[in-house]
């Protein structure tokens, strides 16, 4: 089945990304360090509570919610760029259709901030929400499923309650981005580019080796997590990654790799028509 015009439409628009290079990586490094650090600020889309901490600003929505479920969601970016529009629309959809509490974590941003402060920053949300008899989704975009993996494997490894469902839109799970296979997508991809989010992942995982499972989480122990759905479109240049990440996950009939033929990254996100039917496996995953 083909893709509908209006995602043709939205991929024609994003394939006017600018070409990358290190000069250009290098300024704009140079341009966020000369603004300075900045806070997250709130939507209009969405009323939300915020709370500040050392670590980066938490929202929270829909918090007088009688639901027993509480999404955990952690927004995409390649560790560099804030809560977008898209995120908001797509947690106020999740809200209207699940009725869910919200947590969403601003965690700080390179080159400010590295994996070290995102950790402080969610592992604490985290094991307050499992205090509860609520049902805990752990959910990220991008950049934020590859952490929202990365904190599932330290939850198992110290022993703590895992998240009843772990939901993964395109996540980035190796930052080293060597896989051979992701040349032939390349082409395709009209967002992202190996040199920019290398770019950024070298300042993200600090002293740490690109390898390091806390930045590329396809490379840690994955044995006994279950309850993962992944979405992935075949025009991402993540796709081959995903792919493998899928493959090294136990086999699990509640471990799911969804692929959207001809979607571009992070596709539940966008406003087209096919994010209509992830949006509704969402759900239903939600409210199982």
């Amino acid at each position: 089945m083909s893709r509908s015009i209006v995602a043709k439409g939205v991929s024609s628009i994003l394939s006017l990304k600018p070409s990358y290079s290190e000069e250009k990586r290098n300024k704009e490094i140079e341009s966020l360090l000369s603004r300075g650090e900045r806070e997250s600020i709130p939507t209009k889309l969405l009323k939300t509570r915020y709370v500040d901490s050392k670590n980066g600003r938490i929202f929270y929505a829909n918090e007088k919610s009688d639901s027993n479920i509480t999404i955990i969601y952690i927004h995409g970016g390649a560790y560099w760029v804030d809560f977008i529009p898209f995120h908001w629309a797509f947690i106020k959809k999740l809200i209207k259709k699940t009725n869910a509490k919200v947590i969403a974590p601003a965690y700080r941003l390179a080159p400010f901030g590295t994996y070290k402060d995102a950790f402080n920053l969610i592992v604490p949300i985290y094991e307050e929400c499992i205090k509860t008899n609520d049902k805990v989704i752990l959910m990220g975009d991008s950049a934020g499923g590859g952490l929202a993996l990365a904190l599932s494997i330290h939850f198992k490894l110290n022993g703590i309650r895992m998240p009843d469902e772990l939901i993964l839109l395109s996540p980035w799970v190796d930052v080293a981005m060597d896989n051979e296979e992701i040349k032939e997508y390349t082409k395709k991809d009209p967002m992202l580019t190996v040199e920019s989010l290398r770019a950024s992942a070298k300042l993200w995982q600090g002293e740490l080796d690109s390898r390091d499972w806390h930045v590329s989480p396809l490379y840690g122990d994955l044995v006994g997590i279950h309850n993962v759905t992944i979405f992935a479109g075949t025009r991402e240049i993540f796709c081959p990654d995903i792919i493998k990440l899928y493959k090294k996950l136990d086999k699990d009939s509640n471990n799911k790799l969804i692929i959207g033929e001809d979607m571009n990254h992070a596709y539940p996100l966008m406003p087209i028509p096919e994010a209509k039917d992830a949006l509704q496996r969402i759900v239903k995953i939600i409210l199982k």
